[in-house]
This record gives C-alpha cells, structure tokens and sequence, in this order.
C-alpha cells in the first residue's frame, strides 16, 4: 500500500512540472531590444572581406602579369627611348578621273595626285621623333626621322638619297638647343623647307591636291643647318645654310641661304616672309636662284578662315637663251567649317612662268610639254568629312587651264574629279 501511494505521488509531480519545462523549450526568440552578438557579425564580415580581395588579387595577377614578363625583358635604355619618342603617321589613297582621258593616263601639271583615272596607293608615312622646346637655361637634345612610302614618294625624293622608286627619307636630322638668350635651336641634316604655305605632307593641307605654287616654285627639302631662335613670343626667325633646293649630294661647290620669318599676332593673325638665295644649277657657282614668298592667314571668324600667298623668283641664266628667268604667282584659300566633321575649302592660284624655266618638261610624274613659257591658272574645290577623328574623306574637283594651247595632252584645260582618304595614326 505505501509503495502504491508513492508512485502516485510521482505521478502527480510529473505531471505538474512537465507543462513548465514544455513551455521553456519552446519560449520565443529574443525581442529586438536584446544586445546582439558583435563577435560573430564580425568575424562573418571579415570572411567575407577576405575573399573578395583573394578573388581580386588573382584578377589582377591575370592582367597584368603578361605586361610585368614583358617589362622584366626589355633593357632600359629601350624603355628610355620609348618614353621620349613620339610616333604619328597616316596612311592614304586617292582615285582621280580625267575628263581629257589622256592615253597617257597623267593629269598634267600634278605632283602627288598624277594618275587620271587609275586608284592610287598614295602614302604611308612615319614620323618619329624627340622634339624639343626652345629653353634659355639648358642644353637639349632631339631629333626627327619622316619616311615616305608608296607612290608619292618618288615626286619628293632628292638628287643623292632615295629608299628606291617608292620610298623617300623625307627628314633625318639631329636638333640642340643651345642656352642663350631665349633659346637658340640648331637643326643639322635633312629637314623639310621653310618656304611656303602648304604642306608636303598635303594630306594635312585645306585641299587634298597640292596648289601650282607648291608644286612648281618651292622646294621640298634642303640638307644642311638650321638655325630657329624664338625673338619674342610672337616672332619666330629661321635661317639655314645648305646645299641647295632638294639635294642631298652637293651639285655644285656654293652653299644656298633661305630665312624666314614667322609672326603670329594673336590666334586669328598669322604670317611669314621668307627669302632665298644661291646656286643651284649643276656645275655652276655664279648664276643664283634667288626669291621672296609671302603668306598670311586670317581666321575671320570661327567657323571662317581666309589665307593669301605670293611668290616672286629668278634665276640668272636659267631661260632658254641662258638669260635671267623670272617666275611669279599668287594664291588665295577661303575654308569655312560646318561643323567637327565637315568643311568645305576652295582654292584659286595663278603662275606665270615667263620663261618656261619653272613647268618646261618639268621634273614630275606628269610634266607638262617642253615650252618657253606658260600661265597656269586652277580652281580646286574640296569638301573635307571626318566621320571619325582619324579618318579624312576628300571629294575634290579641279579646273585648271594653261595659255599654252598643248599644255594639258593636247588640251588649254583639263578637270578632274575624284576623292583621296587618309587614316591618321
């Protein structure tokens, strides 16, 4: 009986403290005031931090370690180099149609567009270079190599060197800076001329064609010394000695002398007076080529801008009865800007060429006919597109005509149309 009323006894306790114990394992989860456990939130977000930068790192190491192999293996003095040298250039082509359609397939008169109705594989050039600035307190050193390829190349080429038909070592000459006064520049070996408005590298000029100033009564390059001093900070003077127009190797034993002036009167105004003279013909010390050129260039506005030029030359014993030749002509450019990608340029020159000395069977891919003399007159409209910064889309028409009735294969007149394309690098 006592061991009968113990269990029951048992029984009861069980059975009161059973509903107690239930209801604490099953008690709801802390309110939000409770304090949370930072240690654990910590140590969560530090793994977290942790991988991400382990990823991070080997995405770098993937990126970059092709260039760090790369680096490790060029010598220093490269390196150097590649840092102080500068590298630009363009490639071009052009297409120009001859309403003459001359058998002999050359627009006459033309330097660097001279094919009629042929494509042309025009230029890649190469320029490469340290240039300098002028500096009144220290010694500098640069240099400038351009290179001409394809075929235009043979038009630029100077008696003495070439790189065959189809190249030409336009420019390879060493400048220093010498410190005195505001900086005195001296230039020695092959250097583009002085001379003139346009370009020889035309694909950079207003017209894709180049005008009869440029290309009958101007040089293309001189080999000799340059001297640049910067007079003030509108006026620049140059002053060379060299061997003459467009020879490298001397064909004669004088040396001839250009100057020129350039004065830039504010962002709107520019000009520059060159003079020349010297011996130029083979063998021959004592007739002289001697000349002055003029330009000036006026921005009237933004979007329009107005250029004017005039050359005057002679040469002693240089007509066909060894007498004093004289030459003159004059040009103008009218260029208004559309907008970023397009403008629109126009150009009209006029050459008197008296003696025929200029444009007789003159040196060039498409000489005009032997002559004792000619006027030339053209007219040149080119619109210019860039639909991409580095591209240059040209469509150009050209009028010119010749007081020689023969002049243009048989013709007083000759009209081309056509485009060129150059990619800027």
């Amino acid at each position: 009986m006592k061991n009968i009323i113990v269990v029951v006894c048992l029984a009861l306790m069980m059975a009161v403290i059973t509903p107690f114990v239930s209801r604490a394992d099953t008690a709801a989860p802390e309110s939000s005031t409770s304090t949370p456990d930072w240690k654990q939130m910590y140590e969560e977000q530090k793994k977290r931090t942790d991988d991400l930068e382990r990823r991070l790192s080997v995405l770098e190491d993937k990126s970059t370690q092709d260039v760090y192999v790369v680096k490790e293996q060029v010598p220093e003095s490269t390196l150097k180099f590649l840092k102080q040298t500068e590298l630009d250039g363009y490639v071009s082509a052009s297409y120009f149609y001859n309403f003459n359609q001359p058998d002999t397939h050359e627009n006459a008169g033309r330097g660097f567009d001279a094919r009629a109705d042929e494509f042309m594989a025009n230029k890649a050039v190469v320029r490469i270079g340290h240039p300098i600035d002028y500096s009144a307190f220290d010694w500098l050193a640069g240099y400038s190599v351009k290179l001409i390829f394809g075929q235009d190349a043979e038009f630029t080429q100077a008696s003495g060197l070439s790189l065959g038909n189809q190249g030409d070592l336009f420019e390879a000459n060493v400048t220093v800076n010498i410190p005195v006064g505001n900086g005195l520049k001296m230039t020695l070996g092959k250097f583009g001329t002085t001379m003139g408005y346009e370009s020889t590298f035309t694909e950079e000029n207003f017209n894709w064609s180049a005008g009869n100033l440029w290309t009958f009564v101007e040089p293309f390059t001189h080999t000799g010394v340059l001297l640049s001093y910067q007079a003030t900070s509108e006026l620049e003077l140059k002053v060379t000695l060299n061997n003459g127009w467009d020879v490298v190797t001397d064909n004669n034993s004088s040396k001839s002398v250009m100057g020129t002036a350039t004065y830039t009167l504010n962002d709107k105004t520019s000009m520059a007076l060159t003079g020349y003279g010297g011996p130029e013909q083979d063998n021959n010390n004592s007739n002289w080529r001697k000349g002055v050129d003029f330009w000036i260039d006026q921005k009237f506005s933004p979007k329009l801008e107005g250029v004017a030029q005039i050359d005057y030359g002679a040469e002693d014993g240089a007509d066909f009865n060894g007498k004093k030749a004289e030459w003159f002509g004059f040009g103008g450019w009218l260029v208004y800007t559309v907008n970023d990608k397009w403008n629109v340029a126009t150009r009209a020159d006029y050459l008197k060429d008296g003696d025929g000395t200029r444009t007789s069977d003159a040196p060039s891919l498409a000489p005009f006919p032997v002559n004792h003399g000619q006027e030339l007159t053209s007219v040149t409209l080119t619109v210019n597109f860039r639909p991409v910064e580095a591209l240059r889309l040209a469509p150009e028409f050209r009028w010119d005509h010749s007081s020689l009735s023969t002049a243009f294969d048989g013709h007083d007149t000759q009209v081309t149309v056509g485009m060129g394309a150059a990619y800027f690098y």
